[in-house]
This record gives C-alpha cells, structure tokens and sequence, in this order.
C-alpha cells in the first residue's frame, strides 16, 4: 500500500479510519499523489496525456485526519486536533518530510495577520519534532485562503507564517458563457488560468 500511516486526531471512530465525508482531504491527496497507468478515452486525451496522473504518482501517503466526519444531518466536520505541535511531531516520526494543508482560518480571524498560529509554524517548519534532540526540519504547505477575502488580496493564517509555502488556487478556464461548476464557480471565475480564484484570497 502507499498509505504509510494514518494518524485520526478525530473522535469520529469509524471502522474505516479514512473515511472522508467532506472529500477535501481525499481530492486534495489526489491532486499531488494520483497515479494512473491506464490507456483509452476515459483515461488520455486526444495528444495522450493521461487524466488524474499527479506529480508525484509514486510518493507515500501519511494521513492525518484533522476534521470531524460529518453525519447524515449535516452535524460534525469541526477541526479538533489538540495540538499542532504533536500532530506534526507525529507525521514526522512517521517519515514525512512534506506537510500539505488545505485549510486555514477565515478573514475573521486574521486575514494578511501574522498570528500565533503562525508562530508555531514558523518553529515547526525548523523543528516539526520538538520532543526530541536536534532540529528536524519539514516543508509545510497551507492554503493561501480557502475563505480568504473575496474584495481584496489576502493570506489567511497560518498560511502568513513566514517560513511555510502558502499555496493559492488559480482559476480554470471554461469557454462556455454562464457555465457554473459543481462549486457554484461561474464562467467569470473561470476565464484566466493566471488569475488566484476570487474565494482563495483573490
């Protein structure tokens, strides 16, 4: 298997531990891990080039479930880790070298703010194992705004910490006018693939 690990930091105690119901954990994975060998229409274009193939299709995967399952009543999906410091310091015990993040907080809470949040990034991405002797560096990736401020440009913490990559979402391109995606995105926010999407800091 390419999972290595699985850390659930949730009280959801789901026989499968990799259970996803808000699906931005397993599409984001995807996204940098995917692999795909395959051949045919449903899985090339037309010059070849193979659909759902990331670029690393052949890294390991060590989860950490941060977010709570959400049930058939819409309840659940809150963040309840205990403690950045021991989520990261157990990734790396496990053998990451890499964290990747898509969240972050709101431009309620500290929008283009460098927060305490922040701080303990910084020192992580310089010693992700503070429990143990010696620096132990990791690369930290965060979403630069999955709520970001939709009028202004903005980073959401602790994607402001100045020691983590912070990562904005660009734009697809959709040449059908008034199309809208499965994410009520319409054709104006998809007309540059060299603009950041307006709801990730714009």
């Amino acid at each position: 298997s390419r999972v290595a690990y699985l850390n659930d930091w949730t009280n959801d105690h789901h026989p499968s531990p990799t259970h996803d119901t808000l699906g931005h954990g397993t599409i984001n994975t995807s996204i940098a891990l995917a692999f795909n060998n395959k051949t045919g229409r449903a899985f090339t274009d037309a010059n070849g080039y193979a659909y759902r193939l990331s670029s690393a299709p052949f890294a390991r995967i060590r989860i950490s479930k941060l977010f709570e399952d959400i049930d058939l009543n819409g309840n659940g999906g809150g963040f309840v880790v205990p403690s950045f410091t021991a989520y990261i310091a157990a990734a790396y015990q496990g053998g990451a070298r890499i964290s990747s993040n898509s969240w972050g907080s709101s431009c309620d809470f500290g929008c283009n703010s460098y927060t305490d949040d922040s701080t303990i990034y910084d020192n992580l991405v310089r010693d992700a194992d503070p429990f143990n002797s010696d620096d132990q560096g990791m690369t930290i990736l965060f979403a630069a705004g999955n709520d970001g401020d939709i009028n202004e440009p903005s980073v959401v913490a602790p994607g402001t910490a100045k020691n983590v990559i912070s990562v904005g979402l660009s734009e697809n391109v959709r040449t059908g006018a008034g199309e809208t995606d499965g994410c009520g995105v319409g054709s104006n926010g998809a007309d540059n693939a060299q603009d950041v999407v307006f709801f990730s800091g714009y």
